[in-house]
């Protein structure tokens, strides 16, 4: 019987450890699992903004078998966004700063495919596009977002991107208490719900 489970073991084992070590092989490079950047407080700007310190690159995928694969960066300032930000600008160079929920964040988009880098590639080399993206962000959240941008970058020109839904998060009577429905006769509906708490805006 003691020969009998040491064969099992002396086989499963080793049969266990090629199984997960193809799992990762498969996961890693065949249909990488999603990653996400780590979120983190800004106590200075009152705001979210990505981890620095931690992953700085990575790939972002959806679908059964990751079709939809998007490689993302998180520069010096803690945004998604292929080059780093300066708070200090050559003479004769401006700066567009874009502010905005996860259609500037662009997660899903790739980092050399969202707006702020399309349009800094039409826009040339004398003017700089910052994005200043974060899923989930209200109206409220982009005030805050444009007083941090205001003071830290002082840009030429702010860009507020606003879509449909911002209105509903801002509502405070919407706040984790109603159902919304993409349409009246809509069989789907949701509940809203937030990546961080209601800000009190002085």
């Amino acid at each position: 019987m003691r020969r009998f489970l040491i064969n099992i073991i002396a086989v499963t084992l080793p049969c266990l450890l090629i199984c997960f070590i193809l799992l990762e092989l498969v996961f890693r490079f065949v249909i990488p699992a999603s990653q996400l950047p780590d979120t983190v407080w800004c106590e200075s700007g009152g705001i979210p903004h990505f981890d620095t310190k931690g992953k700085t690159d990575g790939i972002f995928t959806a679908g059964r078998f990751a079709q939809l694969r998007a490689q993302w960066h998180i520069n010096n300032d803690g945004w998604i966004s292929e080059t780093d930000y300066s708070d200090t600008r050559l003479p004769g160079r401006r700066l567009i700063a874009i502010i905005g929920d996860s259609y500037i964040e662009a997660l899903a988009v790739g980092v050399n495919k969202n707006v702020s880098a399309v349009l800094g590639r039409l826009l040339g080399s004398q003017v700089d596009v910052y994005s200043f993206g974060y899923a989930g962000s209200p109206l409220s959240q982009y005030l805050q977002m444009s007083r941090y941008v205001a003071r830290k970058y002082k840009p030429d020109i702010f860009v507020i991107n606003v879509v449909h839904n911002d209105l509903q998060k801002a509502l405070r009577s919407w706040h984790h208490s109603r159902t919304l429905c993409s349409s009246k006769d809509s069989m789907v509906c949701w509940k809203r719900e937030s990546r961080f708490p209601t800000f009190r805006i002085r």
